[in-house]
């Protein structure tokens, strides 16, 4: 049995559905235990590698267990197996299904753990394509009432406003692709989450449609043309902490205990509310950042004037000190985005249809503006543009203190009235916690109504049980610092801290393992860990003295607490652990009751000891198979900032993956490839990005080591690209061949390098392409040619958007002054791959190569006669150069020559038997005459 043709731009996943899937899928076709598991068919489909399970033991062994919530409170789980899973491996027909194919048995009560069998995969399964994923023949439509009425509405400005777990961005790819004609162009601030959303366009979006998916400071760059490093937030602010540890107390007024505030009031106002042109409410200004008057009239009456005036004088200061821009110096990523908003829109931008935007409330002003002046250059070039916006108000973890009201008011201005779409659903997390991602929201009551987020914060809630929400209060000592080692070392748990960096109960050989909100916005875990929150909430609920010098500034800082807390607790999706060191009696009276979200009364919810935490992670001891996968995913959401610990997990996976092996030959084992591939994408992107890895990791050659882990995984020349790539970049000469080496490699064997190395290299593509092309000016002969061509597939591979365009360009001119060189041959090669090439030049350059009659027929293409005259006469061909002669002084010679021809052509078929010998001689004279010179006659005398 084979899988049906891919209907997609990329294959995904070959999807074996049995009967009694397919016929528990239909029942449950309106419920959400339907949604969800047509859903989960999707994401097995564009990559079962990011999938979570929970595993099975004793005769299930090897079967995955996907949850798919409650139903009438009851939680159901989707079984499933990869190819080469332990329930299929010796099943009949399953050997042969293709490589990658993944097979659905059964939709199972939790409960139902009775030995099931995988029958033939001839007789009992269906096979399911692309299309039928997408459509709703077989499975129904995985999206909510909600989410469908935002991606089929007609407006083309809309915003999706959803909460924690609500699924906004699933709901913005469907979103993109049903707004667009031709083209998307789909941001977002993440890699991961950007490389999420390319795979699900390139396996399930319409291959009619082009999608063009960046992370935002990709973007920026590509619009101005540069290939600066990025440059983390948290970087900015340790540089900002820095650089104000030195001003004046005085200098400083309320801010003096609050600079970390005073980052986030900079960030977002100062400077991100900074605009080159007019937008909404947000006036044009002459430098980057705005004039003490501009930030007075729209802060002082949030922040009052003390702390207002001491703000400004405190950045006067910063600026005094700076040789060159302040911006630039402290804040580079705004101040790229304000070079970026001042830009006019390169046209190669002005072709998409649909322009998609998700979290949006990462962006600050200029940052949004960026994409709003986009879409308005489009529109204004005659397009219908579609612009969406998705995001949640309040997790504003980078300090851009969004609003939805300026993005609208800006929005109304530059492009359109917007139409607001709500997601009032939380699809990702449990019943408890969710409820107390709800219960949070209630937080901001303490701050004036000018300082909340706008909206409500009550979400509805799936009735599904299965989770847990853990209280646990510690004192500083050994159990506490065993507590945190073992929570750091379980698969799938994450440690989250608020505030700017971890309590100081936090040993500092586990800083680098713990997370910031800001470090775990974005990423799911099955476990959760939030540290000394109660303090947090403390600090939320307490009213501040009025006569306390930061009095003025709390309510920033009290809102960007609410909304750090509001991130950790909706990150985990079955288990919350709230962790609180010598908490006071008021405290932990008020976290309990913060946490009782079911109101089970004083018998309920109440603080566990360390030792009873670690003793429930004994029991919850997790299968080989879950912890692999868990690893996995750990690996891939750490890497952006935990590189250390994404590693390590990595490692680990490839280790326990190796004990599910049959022998050390054992290459096909799914886990082994996968743990393998996952081990080489961290270990690439920590080389190719420089970081610096803590001392006790060791001195590892990470080029080595990826290469290594894409061999043992089978991808032999994505292993080649990484050592060519290494051996490039460290040549003795210390000249960076990097560029061109891997331009000629992906020239070669492009389409067989792993996606997600040219996803991890694309960073660099600009600056790499910016140099080739400038060696290309001096190359000559085969070394040119083949240096087009080089950069002809890098521009397809790093999906430059105006790869058509620099692609013909760089041709055009390599060809021309090749043939100027005389180097013709090379400059036709370079033509032959371009479309609607000049005539004239491959004309020229046919000339050159002595192709005459071919570059007779260009030259007339290219309407000049007379080059093309010029090659019939240097081929020999009189009749095409008597029909260009005209009235030319040859015409008469040509003419005779072609009546000679003619005569010639009658010669009697007999006449070497007839003619005497004398009459030939007399015939060889005669034509030796016409090419005898004739004497020149005698001059006559004066």
């Amino acid at each position: 049995m084979t899988a049906e043709p891919f209907e997609g731009a990329k294959p995904g996943n070959p999807l074996y559905c049995h009967q009694e899937f397919l016929e528990k899928l239909a029942e449950n076709r309106n419920s959400p235990v339907g949604k969800k598991a047509a859903l989960l068919l999707q994401r097995l489909w564009v990559d079962e590698r990011r999938q979570s399970f929970k595993a099975t033991r004793g005769d299930n062994r090897g079967w995955r267990r996907s949850r798919l919530g409650g139903n009438g409170g009851s939680h159901f789980y989707a079984w499933w197996a990869p190819k080469g899973s332990p329930p299929v491996v010796d099943a009949p027909g399953f050997g042969e299904a293709p490589s990658g194919s993944i097979f659905l048995r059964d939709i199972r009560h939790h409960d139902d753990h009775s030995p099931l069998n995988p029958q033939s995969l001839g007789e009992n399964y269906m096979t399911l394509g692309a299309a039928d994923v997408r459509g709703d023949s077989y499975v129904p439509k995985p999206w909510t009432e909600e989410q469908n009425r935002f991606a089929g509405a007609k407006a083309r400005v809309r915003i999706l406003k959803g909460y924690p777990g609500s699924g906004k961005t699933t709901a913005l790819w469907n979103a993109a692709e049903a707004s667009a004609e031709k083209s998307v162009l789909y941001v977002t601030y993440s890699r991961e989450l950007a490389s999420m959303a390319r795979d699900h366009f390139d396996k399930l979006a319409s291959p009619d449609i082009h999608f063009r998916v960046l992370p935002f400071p990709r973007l920026v760059r590509e619009l101005l043309g540069v290939s600066a490093e990025y440059e983390p937030v948290g970087a900015s602010r340790a540089r900002f902490l820095k650089e104000t540890a030195s001003v004046p107390v005085g200098t400083l007024g309320p801010w003096v205990d609050q600079r970390g505030a005073l980052f986030d009031e900079i960030y977002a106002h100062v400077v991100g509310e900074a605009v080159p042109v007019n937008a909404g409410r947000f006036e044009a200004g002459l430098h980057p950042w705005l004039t003490p008057k501009v930030y007075r009239d729209r802060r002082q009456r949030a922040l009052g004037s003390n702390a207002a005036s001491a703000l400004m004088g405190t950045w006067e200061t910063l600026r005094k000190r700076q040789t060159g821009d302040v911006v630039e110096a402290l804040f580079p990523e705004l101040w790229l985005a304000w070079k970026a908003a001042g830009k006019e829109t390169p046209l190669h931008f002005l072709n998409y249809d649909c322009i998609a935007i998700d979290e949006v409330q990462d962006l600050t002003p200029v940052e949004a503006l960026i994409l709003v002046r986009m879409a308005a250059a489009v529109r204004a070039k005659g397009r219908n543009v579609t612009f969406l916006a998705a995001g949640d108000e309040a997790q504003t973890v980078r300090p851009s203190d969004f609003e939805w009201g300026w993005l609208s008011d800006m929005l109304h201005k530059m492009l359109g009235t917007p139409e607001e779409f709500k997601l009032a659903r939380n699809v990702r997390s449990p019943r408890r916690i969710a409820l107390l991602v709800n219960q949070a929201w209630d937080l901001y009551g303490n701050l004036a109504k000018q300082d909340r987020p706008s909206g409500g914060g009550e979400t509805e809630v799936d009735e599904d049980a299965y989770d847990q929400i853990v209280y646990c209060t510690a004192a500083p000592g050994a159990e506490l610092e065993s507590l945190l080692d073992t929570l750091l070392e379980r698969e799938g748990l994450g440690v989250v801290y608020l505030g700017d960096k971890p309590p100081e109960w936090v040993p500092k050989r586990l800083h680098s393992r713990v997370l910031s909100t800001a470090e775990a916005k974005g990423l799911d875990f099955s476990a959760v860990c939030v540290l000394d929150a109660g303090p947090h909430m403390m600090e939320i609920l307490e009213q501040p003295d009025r006569a306390s010098k930061s009095f003025d500034v709390e309510p920033l800082t009290k809102r960007l607490a609410i909304d750090q807390l509001r991130v950790a607790l909706s990150r985990p999706t079955e288990r919350l652990y709230w962790l609180d060191v010598e908490s006071d009696y008021e405290t932990v009276e008020e976290v309990t009751s913060f946490l009782d979200v079911e109101r089970t009364g004083p018998e309920g919810l109440r603080p566990v000891t360390p030792e009873a935490v670690l003793k429930t992670l004994d029991e919850e001891l997790l299968d080989v198979e879950e912890r692999i996968r868990l690893c996995e995913l750990d690996a891939r959401q750490y890497l952006e900032t935990k590189p250390e610990l994404a590693r390590a997990r990595a490692m680990l996976a490839v280790r326990l993956a190796d004990s599910l092996r049959s022998g050390p030959d054992d290459k096909t084992n799914p886990h082994w490839i996968s743990t393998n591939l996952t081990w080489a994408q961290v270990a690439f992107a920590v080389a190719f990005r420089d970081v610096d890895l803590a001392e006790e990791t060791g001195d590892s050659d990470m080029f080595a080591e990826a290469a290594l882990a894409t061999r043992r995984a089978g991808q032999e020349t994505t292993s080649q690209l990484i050592l060519e790539y290494r051996d490039a970049i460290d040549d003795f000469h210390s000249v960076d061949r990097s560029p061109f080496t891997v331009a000629f490699f992906l020239l070669k064997r492009g389409d067989e390098v792993e996606r997600w190395l040219l996803d991890e290299m694309s960073s660099r593509a600009n600056g790499w392409v910016e140099k080739i092309e400038e060696i290309c000016k001096t190359r000559t002969g085969e070394l040119a040619a083949r240096t087009v061509a080089g950069l002809a597939t890098m521009y397809r591979m790093f999906e430059f958007p105006d790869q058509l365009e620099r692609t013909r360009k760089v041709r055009l001119e390599t060809a021309e002054r090749l043939c100027q060189d005389g180097d013709f041959q090379p400059a036709l090669g370079i033509l032959a791959g371009s479309e609607a090439a000049p005539p004239e030049l491959i004309a020229r350059c046919e000339e050159g190569a002595g192709d005459f009659a071919a570059a007779a027929q260009h030259f007339l293409d290219a309407g000049n006669p007379k080059g093309a005259l010029r090659c019939y006469r240097a081929a020999g061909d009189v009749e095409h150069s008597l029909e260009l002669l005209g009235g030319d002084s040859a015409a008469p010679s040509l003419e005779w020559l072609k009546r000679v021809r003619e005569l010639m052509a009658e010669r009697p078929g007999d006449f070497d038997a007839v003619a005497t010998t004398a009459e030939k001689d007399q015939l060889e004279k005669t034509l030796l005459t016409v090419f005898t010179p004739k004497p020149a006659g005698k001059k006559q005398r004066k």
